[in-house]
């Protein structure tokens, strides 16, 4: 009588054990199923412009800006670019190199103190450039 209550004890602990382990293995099953299916959207930062950050940050961010034009004179090229937070300018020299990049106009005033863009106009030796075309005031 003894052996037959612990064979019916050792039976039942080996039931438990079988349907816990296929229990675990279901749910462990069905969660990766779930997971290959569902995939969650990015979550973008609050407050944040994320493309104009983008923008400002890449390698390349004035190829996804807006162009408003270009000012040249003997010894700048500045082109100008929309953003929204205000327009946006780059510093070239006359042969391409590049002395700032996407800086506001009062950086550009302070860091190139003979060239005012306030004042800048097509009539005050600087041309204005449609970049679109390559064609100025001339």
């Amino acid at each position: 009588m003894a052996a037959d209550l612990a064979d019916k004890a050792t039976m039942m602990a080996s039931n438990h054990l079988v349907r816990d382990i296929v229990a675990a293995t279901t749910l462990l099953v069905a969660f990766l199923l779930m997971a290959s299916i569902f995939v969650p959207a990015p979550l973008a930062a609050r407050g944040v412009d994320a493309q104009a950050v983008s923008a400002a940050h890449s390698a390349d961010g004035q190829a996804s800006l807006r162009s408003l034009g270009r000012l040249e004179n003997e010894q700048y090229t500045v082109n100008i670019y929309a953003t929204p937070a205000g327009p946006l300018y780059s510093v070239y020299t006359p042969d391409g190199v590049a002395l700032a990049t996407l800086i506001t106009a009062a950086e550009v005033s302070d860091r190139f103190s003979d060239l005012k863009l306030p004042d800048a106009r097509a009539d005050a030796g600087l041309k204005l450039m449609d970049t679109s075309t390559g064609e100025g005031d001339w």
